[in-house]
């Protein structure tokens, strides 16, 4: 069993999460990469709570999850805030309006999640708000630190 997960993990490299962490620097030449990939990320994140919202409705497990998941593009916006302003401290400004701007895309796959199933929370403004909030206070602090 050992040889065939070592076989599995045999040649793997680091290279796609270190490009992936370049796209992430928000340099002049990859905002629209990055909106695409946090663009894919959320809508990834919104069907897969609509997924466990209709397959696992009596579960805490579940339900602390979703939780997380609906906070979860907030937290990865406030990362990249953070990260990018520390790979180019002179693009502050333009990554804070980026991350502002990355709303439009996690409202819009909520609403996607809609049409695989009415009763699902997707679009949650009381969320979107709070993690709105958070995005803004770690683009001030980040505008002023950096």
């Amino acid at each position: 069993m050992i040889e065939i997960i070592q076989k599995l993990f045999e040649g793997l490299t680091l290279g796609p999460f270190v490009h992936l962490m370049e796209i992430f620097t928000l340099g002049a030449g990859n905002l629209l990469i990055a909106f695409g990939v946090i663009t894919v990320l959320f809508f990834i994140n919104e069907l897969l709570k609509a997924y466990l919202m209709i397959e696992h409705t009596h579960c805490i497990i579940t339900h602390v999850g979703i939780n997380i998941m609906t906070i979860l593009p907030a937290i990865i916006l406030m990362a990249i805030l953070i990260y990018s302003g520390f790979k180019h401290p002179e693009r502050t400004g333009i990554n804070f309006t980026f991350a502002v701007l990355s709303f439009i895309p996690w409202y819009l796959a909520g609403k996607f999640t809609h049409l695989a199933r009415r009763d699902t929370e997707g679009a949650d403004i009381g969320f979107m708000t709070v993690g709105l909030l958070l995005v803004v206070f770690a683009g001030i602090i980040t505008t002023l630190v950096f």
